[in-house]
Formats: C-alpha cells, structure tokens, sequence
C-alpha cells in the first residue's frame, strides 16, 4: 500500500523537530553544524589509521614464509593414525601390548589397606517399580 502521509507519530516527532530548528538561530545553528562536522572528521580520520594499520599488518603477514607443508601433515597424519611408515628402531623395547610369543598373565594384585571394607548392602530398586503412577 503506498502511503503518502507519514503516519502519525512520525509526524508529530517531525513537527517537534521542526519547532525546535525554528527556536534555535543561525550563528548557534551553524556553530553546531561545525561541532558536528569537526567530530564526524576525527572519525574519520581515526577509523582511517585504524585501517590504514590493518592493511600494512595483512600485507606484512602475507609477506611470511610459509611454516607448514601439507604433504608433511599428510604423513604424520598417515603415521599417527595407522602407523604407516613407522619402523622399528635396533635396540629399542617392543611398543606396549599384546604379544603373541608370551602369554598375558594378570598383574598381582595389592592389598588396599587405605579403604574400609563396607558391610552395608544396598538394595536399589527399579525406577519403573517406584512410579506411582504405575503406567
């Protein structure tokens, strides 16, 4: 729907505004525009050197050698994942786990002497058996 009277309470704000520029006069009027101007160029200038920074950090950081190699993280990935191209080195222990040449016996047990044997017994019941609504 095309409109072409403001609606009403952006009129009222419009007529407000325009009472209050009717009140004010030119030399305060103009001196606000200064103001204005005057911090709305320090902005300016600010978010300028702000950007002006950015763009000479980005240029200098493109301008580093490069400190990774994808065919490298490839085969170190390779190497942790499924062991590919790992060797055994002369002289050094069997990495941990089973081995099929020795039996697995289980490791002796320590008696814990710090905890007291608990002679409480506990009966936990069912949640579904403690619903009283019984579904």
């Amino acid at each position: 729907m095309l409109r072409t009277k403001p609606e009403p309470d952006v009129e009222k704000r419009h007529l407000t505004l325009e009472a209050k520029m009717a009140q004010i006069n030119g030399d305060t009027a103009q001196k606000q525009i200064n103001v204005h101007n005057k911090v709305v160029k320090h902005v300016m200038d600010l978010v300028n050197t702000a950007r002006e920074e950015w763009e000479t950090e980005t240029a200098s950081r493109t301008n580093q050698p490069q400190t990774c190699s994808n065919s490298e993280t490839e085969v170190l990935l390779a190497a942790l994942g499924t062991g590919k191209g790992i060797k055994m080195m002369p002289g050094r222990a069997p990495p941990p786990g089973p081995s099929p040449t020795i039996p697995q016996q289980p490791p002796p047990q320590m008696p814990n002497t710090s905890k007291a044997v608990s002679s409480v017994k506990t009966n936990i019941k069912a949640a579904s058996a403690m619903n009283p609504y019984g579904r």
